[in-house]
């Protein structure tokens, strides 16, 4: 609610920029994924914060396939917490990143159907306590 009210937020050093970032993103916080590094296979849960390390001359890649992949996530970037140039702002296409980054991919519940793969439920429904089977 503070960044979306146009207030800078700067997280604290603490012991992890997953940590710092998910503080001062304006994402969702109460339920988050963290997957560091990603691999050859992932993919993002709907209604979860994914929080990503990526390197600096990947980054603009690793978004790219995030956003064609999920059009509607919303993607933050956290470059150099706790540093001089510290910087959190939403992606941007085409961007230069340097240093440290993490991102963070937001995909909203709501969309999930609309994406295609139902957060990887296809075929399976919810037997109204949330569970799937």
């Amino acid at each position: 609610a503070v960044r979306a009210a146009g207030f800078r937020v700067v997280p604290i050093p603490g012991p992890s920029a997953a940590i710092a970032a998910l503080s001062a993103a304006g994402l969702p916080t109460n339920r988050f994924i963290f997957l560091g590094f990603l691999g050859k296979k992932w993919k993002l849960l709907p209604g979860y914060t994914h929080v990503i390390y990526e390197n600096a001359g990947r980054t603009d890649r690793t978004c790219r396939t995030i956003r064609t992949n999920y059009p509607k996530a919303k993607i933050m970037i956290a470059q150099e917490l706790t540093k001089i140039h510290e910087n959190i702002e939403e992606y941007g296409e085409g961007e230069k990143f340097r240093g440290e980054v993490t991102i963070l991919a937001y995909l909203p519940e709501e969309v999930a159907a609309d994406h295609g793969n139902g957060g990887g439920n296809v075929g399976k429904s919810e037997d109204g306590r949330g569970n799937v089977g």
